[in-house]
């Protein structure tokens, strides 16, 4: 590799950062620059919904690393600009800025971008998202002074706020147009659970309900207009209703998709379909292992992003990596920590260990053959640990025993699996 090869990676994200630090500490010799749109050092994401409304936290304060590990590591942050166009042709990207940047290797970790709310109304000012540092200082700004908050969307970002707000002491509404809380992510049981919990806390949640329009005056939002026909009023109003993977230069460079708005599709290697252009994070479409189906999926996690980061680093220095993490993912919601290992099988079926109105709760979902497949966990640290290494081992499970709080669910292994069903 001629020593001044570029690994240029689009994204100042946890994929794009790790992708970075993985190809030096693999064997990258050459020159590796991080392009990033925001003005800020990278930075914690889960804090935004959380300590960082709530405490008050300074930017510094939620760096990713410091100065000191860019420079160990000879990565080069270009910062407060964007990749405007990409001629992988002629291995060549363009910024917003009029500059060019010549590379051998191109690396995206773009991320993804809010899904927009288009609805009568929805650029009134007051209307937040949260997806940036940006979007939290904003909503930190709107929030002084203003008692009733919506949140149109019951998803991670939605619950996470509706719990960080009403320890703010402010008045909370939540519309999910789907049946139940985090319908995508739980089943119904676990689903219950948290609604109950939110409410217990004061939260209003209206389920089956969605917004229809946004009213305001003086280009301010002041109340926001529902299916049913209620008008709720508000002083600030959050959409989390999801994000759209951003593959506008995977589309340049002539990338494959995972049809419209499915992301950039890769393999193991985190390889995309066009040599020399790597993907990695909430932009990326895989098929994982753990899923219950073939079907290229995203999945939107600091530890996926992580995950997948190091691996396109290493394959981008030529070392040997695949990508095969177990899924997992947390929220903090009030005092409860969820943890969640392993991706629903639609025919799995369901084993409580605990009961939902103690500590610690764990949902365990078997497969027919009883191979645990996925673990959901309310303040249960010894299962959420224990699911990660039974879940990538598949392991076939005594339901008897797993259903047992007080057997470790390590110790839940079947000692004779079933012999395999036709």
């Amino acid at each position: 590799m001629r020593d001044d090869a570029r690994l240029l990676v689009a994204g100042a994200s946890y994929a794009g950062i790790h992708m970075a630090a993985a190809a030096r500490e693999k064997g990258w010799t050459g020159l590796i620059t991080v392009v990033g749109e925001e003005p800020w050092a990278p930075y914690e994401r889960p804090p935004l919904s959380k300590t960082f409304l709530a405490k008050g936290e300074a930017p510094e304060d939620i760096a990713l690393r410091g100065e000191v590990f860019y420079r160990r590591h000879g990565i080069d942050l270009v910062l407060g600009t964007r990749i405007t166009d990409v001629d992988h042709a002629a291995r060549v990207a363009r910024l917003d800025n009029g500059s060019t940047l010549a590379y051998a290797t191109l690396g995206l970790a773009t991320g993804g971008t809010p899904r927009r709310l288009t609805v009568p109304g929805g650029d009134l000012g007051g209307v937040h998202y949260l997806a940036t540092l940006d979007d939290a200082l904003a909503l930190r700004d709107a929030l002084d002074g203003a008692r009733d908050v919506v949140i149109v969307g019951a998803g991670f970002i939605g619950l996470e706020l509706a719990a960080t707000l009403t320890g703010l002491g402010r008045s909370v509404h939540v519309l999910e147009a789907g049946e139940r809380v985090m319908g995508r992510v739980l089943t119904p049981t676990l689903s219950a659970v948290l609604a109950a919990v939110h409410e217990s806390h004061g939260v209003r949640i209206s389920t089956g309900t969605g917004c229809v329009a946004m009213e305001g005056s003086g280009g301010r939002v002041t109340g926001v207009r529902t299916t049913t026909g209620e008008t709720l009023r508000a002083d600030v109003v959050l959409v989390g209703i999801g994000s759209v993977p951003r593959t506008e230069l995977a589309r340049q460079a002539g990338a494959a998709l995972a049809g419209p708005g499915g992301g950039v599709l890769v393999d193991a290697t985190m390889r995309t379909s066009v040599p020399g252009v790597l993907a990695a994070g909430d932009c990326a479409a895989f098929v994982s292992s753990y899923a219950p189906t073939d079907v290229p999926l995203r999945l939107e996690s600091v530890q996926n992003a992580t995950d997948q980061g190091r691996v396109a680093g290493a394959t981008a220095a030529g070392a040997e990596a695949i990508y095969n993490a177990v899924p997992w993912f947390w929220s903090d919601q009030y005092d409860l920590k969820l943890q969640l290992v392993g991706i629903h099988d639609p025919a799995s079926r369901e084993v409580a260990r605990g009961t939902p109105d103690g500590e610690p709760f764990s949902l365990v979902h078997l497969d027919l053959e009883n191979r645990v497949v996925a673990v959901d966990s309310v303040n249960s640290p010894a299962d959420h640990v224990a699911a990660r290494r039974l879940v990538a081992a598949r392991e076939h499970l005594d339901p008897s025993l797993a259903q047992d709080a007080a057997t470790p669910l390590k110790a839940a292994v079947a000692t004779s699996p079933p012999a395999h069903r036709l």
